[in-house]
């Protein structure tokens, strides 16, 4: 079974402010919810999460709470798993009355679309990247880049920038890997080029010799990758060992630094997507984040700790603006216009979804920089 966390900023998580007695604090806590990947075969999204949730929540303190009433998010382990997260959804709803809750990771995101909208209860996607939840319903939102955006961009370049004729993929085994598959075949094979080979892995594997050796069979003189990025990692890191020599085109997710350390000199000259995410060189304010996460955590944020933060910032904007029930918030994110998020700038078209223009990087010297031709 999926275990429940709940965390409330000043009493159990940070105990950073000391707020005087009023009739304000005395009110019950604004409450939010998240279906989490806390445990199960990838929980480092749940961490990603949990670490946005802490530093959006530190800001909602500072400034007041909402209106002095404090937030509460209380957090539902799913594991990964689409049945114990439709559980863990059906207790936010019909237990603690949240309007609203975060999820990531496609399966999850599908499941839980039809439960949130039956019930009128938004669903904020922060990671996420299935072209399916475009359509997934009135009450959910996405604030990343969907592969319908970034697998398009990638496939293009490919054929494009990169040359390539003849691609070898490599994917995980569920619905965002999927998506990833079907979307680059597709746009890449109109432009005239040929998916030579398409190999699938189970979630969270450490094992892709099998899946490589074929695909070098295929003779491809690209290989793309959509997976997460442990998976990235050992796969790289195994087609180094194997002499595999051909070019690698990756999934944006893949500039985590667990990515890096996992395959250590193998991710030297592999080109991935980007958003508008910069933690080095981006705008003041994702500069800003950057240096209070690394003071907080010590290592550089990934832009899925970036989009989780900015995804409760919009939540407790939306509580402080007057709109408590889903149906309310849900109208205020429609509204949302030019929002300055550390993540980049956020507008939501009429599916919900924000739609961002990817940067092609390349692994230099095991840093991240501009792809040049």
């Amino acid at each position: 079974m999926g275990r429940q966390k709940t965390l409330v900023l000043g009493s159990v998580l940070l105990g950073l402010i000391m707020l005087g007695p009023s009739p304000a604090v005395a009110q019950e806590p604004f409450r939010l919810g998240e279906v989490c990947f806390c445990t199960g075969p990838a929980p480092q999204f749940g961490e990603y999460c949990q670490q946005g949730l802490e530093m959006a929540l530190e800001d909602v303190a500072k400034e007041g709470w909402i209106k002095g009433r404090k937030l509460e998010v209380i957090r539902e382990d799913c594991q990964a798993q689409p049945k114990l997260g439709i559980a863990g959804l059906t207790k936010l709803i019909n237990v603690h009355k949240v309007p609203a809750f975060i999820t990531y990771g496609s399966s999850i995101v599908l499941a839980l679309a039809p439960v949130a909208e039956a019930n009128k209860v938004v669903l904020l996607n922060t990671m996420a990247t299935s072209e399916k939840i475009r359509q997934a319903g009135d009450f959910t939102f996405s604030n990343i880049g969907g592969s319908e955006v970034e697998v398009v961009q990638a496939a293009e370049f490919a054929f494009k920038e990169l040359k390539a004729k003849k691609v070898g993929v490599l994917y995980v085994n569920n619905e965002f890997g999927l998506s990833g598959r079907t979307v680059f075949s597709e746009v890449f094979g109109k432009l005239g080029g040929t998916v030579a080979a398409a190999e699938a892995h189970d979630i969270g594997a450490t094992d892709y010799r099998t899946q490589l050796t074929k695909i070098r069979a295929a003779s491809p003189d690209l290989i793309y990758m959509y997976s997460h990025d442990k998976e990235v990692g050992y796969a790289l890191k195994q087609a180094k060992q194997l002499g595999l020599t051909t070019p690698w085109l990756v999934f944006s997710g893949s500039s985590a630094p667990v990515t890096f350390e996992i395959a250590g000199p193998a991710l030297e000259g592999v080109i991935m997507p980007q958003w508008p995410f910069d933690p080095v060189g981006g705008s003041a304010g994702m500069k800003e984040f950057a240096r209070r996460y690394q003071g907080k955590y010590g290592k550089t944020p990934i832009i899925y700790v970036a989009t989780c933060y900015d995804g409760y910032r919009l939540l407790a904007e939306a509580l402080r603006a007057g709109a408590t029930s889903g149906s309310e918030i849900k109208d205020f994110l429609y509204k949302v216009k030019n929002y300055e998020g550390v993540s980049g700038t956020i507008n939501f078209d009429r599916d919900g979804q924000v739609v961002w223009a990817a940067r092609f990087m390349v692994v230099r010297d095991g840093k991240l920089v501009p792809h040049r031709k």
